[in-house]
């Protein structure tokens, strides 16, 4: 019996040793490249899901936009469209009577007046809020006496505040009080805080105006009427453009006038906010 040599043993176990270890290495490579293709599948989906995400995001503020500005048009055309009414309403009646007095010609005349200045105010409101969200509003700022100027601007309101058999009074912690503000700015603000005051006041009630230093050396204003006060669940929506809260007797303005007053007290470094008291104003 011949046996063959064991010489080559070695090479041959060496060889499949080399094979098995190659072949791990394939399985090693293989298994690594699978992990990495997974991965990038995995990223890619989440890429996907955050671009429809995202595209859905985008298609919803689209329509929310599109809603806004539907209904800005709708409300702004009937705030124009109401004092547009009653000035052609009022020049007809004029020229459809023969014979008219020049007591009744003074009566529309006013209310004329009347509607084309609420007309004008609503415009010029407009065109400053449009102006300030542009940034391309140029503000005058100066600083003087802030008591001294509200006490003007709150004199030349005295006449329309008797007509309603009301009165405001001015309520300073100094008799001098510095600060830097914008002249054109405060105007409207006084406007509109007292127009609402006013408006919304019982008859023969008085109307508060105060400003005073605080200890944070800031300056606040204060306007407190006394009428019917406002719901509490009003107050976080009163500052939102064309929001009419529920008021008694059609007293309900345009919605612009506080959305723009709290955009120009903004525009001066400044806060704004509403309390309430139901049954004091």
């Amino acid at each position: 019996l011949n046996l063959c040599p064991l010489r080559h043993a070695p090479n041959f176990i060496t060889q499949l040793s080399n094979r098995n270890l190659l072949k791990a290495r394939e399985n090693k490579i293989i298994i690594i490249a699978s992990f990495i293709i997974v991965i990038l599948l995995v990223l890619w989906i989440v890429v996907l899901l955050y671009a429809y995400k995202q595209r859905t995001r985008s298609n919803r503020m689209l329509r929310n936009l599109n809603r806004m500005r539907n209904n800005f048009y709708a409300k702004i055309t009937h705030e124009f469209r109401t004092p547009l009414t009653v000035i052609l309403g009022l020049c007809e009646q004029m020229q459809n009577q023969q014979q008219i007095t020049s007591k009744e010609a003074g009566f529309y005349l006013k209310a004329i007046d009347r509607q084309g200045n609420h007309l004008l105010s609503l415009v010029n409101q407009l065109l400053k809020s449009a102006k300030i969200n542009a940034g391309i509003d140029t503000p005058n700022w100066v600083n003087g006496d802030i008591a001294a100027y509200l006490k003007v601007q709150i004199d030349a309101f005295q006449l329309y505040s008797k007509t309603k058999n009301l009165k405001i009074s001015l309520i300073t912690n100094q008799e001098k009080i510095d600060m830097d503000f914008v002249p054109d700015y405060m105007d409207n603000i006084i406007q509109n805080l007292l127009s609402n005051a006013i408006k919304f006041s019982f008859d023969g009630g008085v109307i508060l105006v105060s400003v005073a230093t605080t200890s944070k050396n800031e300056i606040e204003l204060k306007v407190t009427d006394h009428g019917s006060g406002i719901a509490s669940e009003e107050l976080e929506h009163i500052f939102e453009l064309f929001y009419q809260g529920k008021q008694p007797n059609n007293n309900a303005g345009s919605g612009i006038g506080l959305n723009f007053t709290q955009q120009l007290v903004e525009s001066m470094h400044g806060k704004i906010k509403a309390e309430h008291n139901e049954k004091n104003g």
